[in-house]
C-alpha cells in the first residue's frame, strides 16, 4: 500500500466514531474478546468472511480503538480455529470477558448483526 492509499485509509478511519463502550474504559482483553466473538459469528455459517463483513469487522475494531495489528491478530486467531471443539473452547475463553451488562448487550447486537448469522438459526 502506497503513501497515498495509507493517507486515504487514515482519513476514512477518522470518520469511524468510537464505540459506545469506549466510555466505559474497557480493558484490552474485553475489546479483543468482543471483536473475536463477532469474527466467530461471521464464520459460523460458511466458515468464510465476506469482504463486506471483513470491512465491518475492521471498522468495529477501529471503533473499539484496537490497532491495526491487534485487529489482524484477533481475526487470524479466530479464522485459525478449525474444529468445533476449538471454536467452543475459544467461546468459553472469551465469555468471562463479556459478562458486564453493557458489554453483553452491545455484543449480542453486534453478534446478531453479523452478515452470516441470524438469531433465527438458534
Amino acid at each position: 500500500m502506497g503513501l497515498k492509499d495509507r493517507i486515504k485509509q487514515k482519513a476514512e478511519e477518522s470518520k469511524i466514531p468510537p464505540h459506545s463502550l469506549i466510555k466505559k474504559n474497557i480493558d484490552i482483553s474485553v475489546k479483543n474478546a468482543y471483536l473475536g466473538g463477532v469474527v466467530l459469528a461471521a464464520l459460523l455459517d460458511d466458515a468464510k468472511i465476506a469482504e463486506q463483513e471483513r470491512k465491518r469487522i475492521r471498522e468495529l475494531g477501529i471503533s473499539l480503538q484496537l490497532g491495526e495489528d491487534g485487529i489482524k491478530e484477533v481475526v487470524n486467531t479466530v479464522e485459525n480455529l478449525k474444529s468445533e471443539a476449538e471454536q467452543e473452547a475459544y467461546l468459553e475463553e472469551i465469555v468471562p470477558f463479556l459478562k458486564d451488562r453493557d458489554v453483553a448487550l452491545f455484543f449480542l447486537c453486534d453478534f446478531a448483526n453479523s452478515n452470516n448469522f441470524s438469531l433465527s438459526t438458534l
